[in-house]
């Protein structure tokens, strides 16, 4: 995949490139004059370039009007005759969805003492249920919502599906709210914090009417812990409620015993680009309650090794700029195990372009052919990851371009709105986008 920019020989100028890389990227942007169902195509940024960077730059209004229709969280406010914020209908009350035995039980309330933040979740009025946590949203301004936080733990060295069921004990309306979050939840200090100052995990979708109960379902891994957010929608009390957390077989209760065996340190990648992220994890699970994690990292297998701050959970997502050595002390009553450490490299530079947002290709946001010289890609919304992103490095041949010439390059998009098209070309293949370039 040589590309050749030149009929002649061009040792003698010293120019020799090894590769190019294409990245094309495609935002939508909305005409003054253009109304959705009308049709604007651009086959070539060479002649649409103009037009379609004026036209970019006269769409702020009309994308903040068209945003807020689709998305107006930040200007709603609660309804206290509906359950969920999302205007779908109030669902009926919840049974947990199985004989699985019950691991602990709380009785609360809230009220005035409890501890209270200025804000609160976003119920799209859709439980969770096991499996990857279902998208977060930013939360509601709610000054002075009351809440309680109450954490439960895998100790066993399974994946568990725990069901979370709230009994509201309040009289009327829909006036509190549940949600999971990774341990250990961080008191908000914005409706965006639920997701950005947090790990969301899930939630119940809609408020409990008076005396219903809700239920959730949330995975936990091995070692794994969740907090439990009961919050009210603002100052509102409730004078009592009832949490139960229950699985098909309870973790243990008990502590953990003698020295832990760790095993091997596992890396979800081989290498890395740098400023990636990668997970690591322990091959051995130690099981019960008591147990402590340490992670650490080195420039070789033997040391000196280096704690790395806040890597105290059983696994690790972390990132490199080197290639790094990882290992994890996990401790027991005093006993430390170490776990076989594990090298990742650094994946050169010319294989870590970076790769764009997630995008769902809506409006016709989409490049379906790329013409150059001797290249013509087809393509279509792609699936990625992200989704809307493909990469075609591996299967589509670079083409042949010739300098001293004009190389016309030709972009077809989707027909609905205008289009802002960029082409980035890496000619010295250092994995970096230059202005020079």
């Amino acid at each position: 995949m040589q590309p050749k920019f030149t009929l002649r020989d061009l040792g003698g100028f010293g120019l020799k490139l090894m590769a190019l890389a294409l990245v094309f990227a495609l935002s939508s942007q909305i005409s003054n004059s253009q109304g959705r169902g009308g049709k604007i195509s651009y086959n070539s940024t060479k002649d649409k370039s103009v037009e379609s960077n004026l036209k970019q730059q006269n769409s702020e209004k009309q994308k903040l009007a068209r945003d807020y229709v689709n998305n107006p969280i930040t200007m709603k406010s609660a309804d206290p005759s509906s359950d969920n914020d999302a205007g779908l209908p109030n669902h009926s009350s919840i049974l947990t969805n199985g004989p699985d035995a019950v691991c602990a039980t709380y009785n609360g309330s809230l009220d005035v003492g409890d501890a209270t933040q200025n804000f609160r979740p976003w119920r799209d009025g859709v439980a969770s249920v096991c499996g990857p946590p279902k998208s977060c949203t930013a939360g509601l301004s709610a000054t002075g919502s009351y809440y309680d936080v109450y954490t439960f733990a895998n100790t066993s060295c399974n994946e568990i599906c725990v069901t979370v069921s709230f009994t509201s004990g309040h009289a009327s309306g829909f006036i509190n709210f549940v949600a999971a979050y990774a341990t250990p939840f961080v008191p908000v200090t914005s409706a965006a914090g639920f997701c950005g100052q947090n790990t969301f995990l899930g939630d119940i979708g809609g408020s409990t009417a008076a005396g219903g109960t809700s239920t959730m379902d949330i995975t936990l891994a091995p070692g794994a812990s969740m907090d439990v957010l009961v919050t009210a929608l603002g100052a509102q009390t409730t004078p009592t409620y009832t949490l139960e957390f229950s699985t098909p077989t309870c973790p243990p209760a008990g502590a953990c015993t003698g020295t832990p065996a760790p095993g091997n340190t596992i890396s979800s990648v081989a290498t890395a680009c740098s400023g990636i992220d990668f997970n690591l994890s322990l091959e051995n699970c130690t099981p019960g309650t008591g147990i402590t994690y340490q992670w650490q990292s080195a420039t070789s297998s033997t040391g000196p090794w280096t704690d790395i701050a806040g890597a105290t959970s059983s696994t690790l997502t972390t990132n490199l700029t080197a290639a790094t050595w990882y290992q994890c002390n996990v401790t027991c009553s005093g006993n430390t195990g170490t776990s076989n450490p594990v090298q990742v490299g650094l994946t050169p530079p010319n294989q870590c372009y970076c790769t764009p947002p997630a995008s769902d290709c809506t409006d016709d946001d989409v490049i379906l052919r790329v013409r150059i010289s001797t290249l013509d890609n087809a393509s279509t919304c792609g699936v990625g990851p992200p989704a809307g992103y493909t990469y075609y490095g591996g299967s589509v041949a670079a083409p042949t371009l010739y300098s001293g010439t004009a190389n016309e390059l030709i972009l077809n998009t989707g027909d609905t709105w205008s289009k802002a098209m960029g082409v980035w070309i890496d000619y010295n293949q250092d994995g970096n986008f230059d202005a020079s370039e």
